[in-house]
């Protein structure tokens, strides 16, 4: 049952590291075509949210890693 919840928290998150790159392609897209201040709002989410993803593939990573008996 483990392996299961874990293969399920495993999907789901890699499943919202996607939805994010997406998002942050949009974010990207929009700033490019602003002005310089909203330029500027955007680059600071962005980096925002670039260190949240980077925060969360570093877990995700370490999930992956862990062993079966840790994941409970």
């Amino acid at each position: 049952m483990n392996k299961d919840i874990k293969k399920a928290y495993l999907d789901k998150t890699e499943a919202q590291l996607k939805e994010w790159g997406a998002k942050f392609d949009v974010l990207k897209a929009r700033a490019a075509k602003e002005t310089a201040d909203v330029r500027i709002k955007y680059h600071k989410q962005i980096e925002e949210w670039t260190k949240k993803e980077s925060d969360l593939k570093k877990k995700l990573n370490d999930l992956k890693e862990s062993g079966e008996d840790k994941f409970e």
